[in-house]
C-alpha cells in the first residue's frame, strides 16, 4: 500500500529530508515483515511521524521567533522616546505606549479605549478633526502640529505623525506623538523678543524721524533768516550806494556854484564824513 507522493515542491522537499533522516535512524525491525504492503505501511508511518517531528520543531521556532519579535516590538512601542498610539476608524484609541499615556499624564489603563478627540485642548479640535477627516491609507504620512491636556499639568506642545493602516476588517491609525513643548516655548520667547525688538526700532525710527523733522525745521528757519539778512544786506547796501550818489551830485552841485564840497567820500569804504567849512 504506497502513499501518494506530494505534489508541492515543499511537501516534496519535507518527505526527501524524512527519507533521509529514516535511513539514518534505520535499526532492524523487531518483528520480522514479511508482507510489503506491511512493511510500505510501516514505512509511510514512519516518514509521516518524522514529518511530523520535523512540522513540530519548525512551528516552534516561528513561534519562538514570533515571540521575539513581539517581545522586541513592545520594547520599542513601550519604551521609545516618543508617544505611541493606535486608533480605531472611530478614533477611539485600541493601544498606547507608557511614553503615550505619560504625554496625557494618565496611567496606560486609563487611555485605552477612550476617544483621543477629548485630549486635545478645546481651541485645538477642529483643526486636528480636519487633520484626521483627511487621512487617507495612499497618502504616506501626515502630520501636524496641536496641543493636548496634560492630566495634572498645563498644556503640552505636540507633532502627531499619522499613518493610515489596513487592519482586520478596517483601518486604524498609527499615530506617532513628539513633545515639542520646549521648542514651541523657545519659538514664542524668540517671537517675544523679535516683537519687543521691533517695537524698539519703530521708536527709534520715530525718535529719527522728529529729530530729522526737526532739523529740517530749523534749518528751514535758518534759510529763511539767512534770506531776510541778505535781502537786509542788500538793502542796506542800495541805501548807502544811493547817499554816496546823492552826496557826489551835492558835491558836483556846490562845485558848480563855486561853493566847497561839503562831504569827502571815500570809494574804498562806503563810510562818509561831513566836513564843515
Amino acid at each position: 500500500m504506497k502513499q501518494p507522493p506530494p505534489t508541492s515542491p515543499d511537501a516534496r522537499a519535507l518527505r526527501q529530508q524524512a527519507e533521509e533522516t529514516l535511513r539514518e535512524r534505520q535499526s532492524p525491525p523487531k518483528l520480522p515483515l514479511n508482507d510489503p504492503d506491511t512493511r510500505a505501511l510501516v514505512h509511510e508511518l514512519q516518514v509521516h511521524q518524522i514529518e511530523l517531528e520535523m512540522q513540530n520543531e519548525e512551528l516552534q521556532r516561528a513561534h519562538l521567533e514570533a515571540r521575539q519579535a513581539a517581545d522586541k516590538y513592545a520594547e520599542l512601542f513601550d519604551f521609545a522616546p516618543v508617544g505611541y498610539f493606535v486608533l480605531d476608524l472611530g478614533g477611539f484609541i485600541r493601544e498606547v505606549s507608557l511614553a503615550g499615556a505619560a504625554l496625557l499624564g494618565l496611567e496606560r489603563q486609563r487611555v485605552l479605549h477612550q476617544p483621543f478627540d477629548p485630549y486635545v485642548v478645546p481651541d485645538s479640535r477642529g483643526q486636528f478633526a480636519v487633520f484626521w477627516r483627511h487621512l487617507r491609507p495612499d497618502e504616506g504620512r501626515c502630520s501636524c502640529e496641536t496641543r493636548l491636556l496634560k492630566h495634572g499639568h498645563g498644556p503640552c506642545d505636540v507633532l502627531v505623525e499619522a499613518t493610515v493602516v489596513e487592519d482586520g476588517p478596517g483601518y486604524g491609525c498609527r499615530l506617532t506623538v513628539t513633545d515639542i513643548t520646549a521648542r514651541k516655548q523657545a519659538e514664542r520667547e524668540l517671537e517675544r523678543h523679535r516683537d519687543h525688538l521691533e517695537e524698539l526700532v519703530q521708536a527709534r525710527t520715530a525718535e529719527l524721524q522728529r529729530e530729522i523733522a526737526g532739523r529740517k525745521q530749523a534749518e528751514e528757519q535758518l534759510r529763511a533768516r539767512n534770506a531776510e539778512l541778505t535781502e537786509f544786506n542788500e538793502l542796506m547796501v542800495d541805501r548807502e550806494l544811493r547817499m554816496i550818489e546823492l552826496k557826489k551830485e551835492v558835491n558836483a552841485l556846490c562845485a558848480a556854484a563855486g561853493q566847497p564840497e561839503p562831504y569827502i567820500i571815500e570809494l574804498d569804504n562806503p563810510a562818509e564824513s561831513e566836513v564843515s567849512r
